[in-house]
């Protein structure tokens, strides 16, 4: 019998350390964007899903602009995107220049968020070089 509690005990256990786990983000980037010549218009789609848990978790996703691999960085625009569930879900960002004007030089996207044990990650695209030709 004390042999019996043991083993459940020990299962219990295990089960408590292996199922009770924070709530992660797993974020796969599956359209890079794509660079070239006049381009007005640049897109970047990736698939999220929660791990491990339910709790939502946030991804700030940021467009980056460079002139040069050296140069500094800056971002070009801003949005947020809410992760609820533990199916993936797919979600496009895109950056649009403005009406009449092409992009110039490098961009790439960040993904960045807080898994629910305050860990942060961060995921990027390639960067990408866009040129003006009239």
């Amino acid at each position: 019998m004390k042999r019996n509690i043991g083993i459940f005990c020990l299962l219990l256990s295990l089960c408590l350390i292996t199922c009770g786990g924070k709530t992660q983000l797993e974020i796969t980037i599956t359209e890079h964007p794509v660079g070239g010549e006049n381009i007005s218009e640049l897109s970047c789609t990736f698939e999220g899903r929660l791990i491990n848990g339910t709790t939502p978790i946030t991804a700030t996703i940021e467009w980056w602009w460079t002139y040069g691999s050296t140069a500094q960085k800056e971002c070009q625009h801003r949005e947020e995107h809410t992760f609820d569930s533990q199916k993936s879900e797919e979600v496009t960002t895109t950056l649009s220049a403005p009406p009449g004007y092409v992009f110039n030089d490098y961009f790439w996207v960040e993904i960045s968020w807080q898994d629910e044990d305050g860990t942060e990650q961060k995921v990027e695209s390639h960067q990408v070089r866009c040129t003006y030709h009239p």
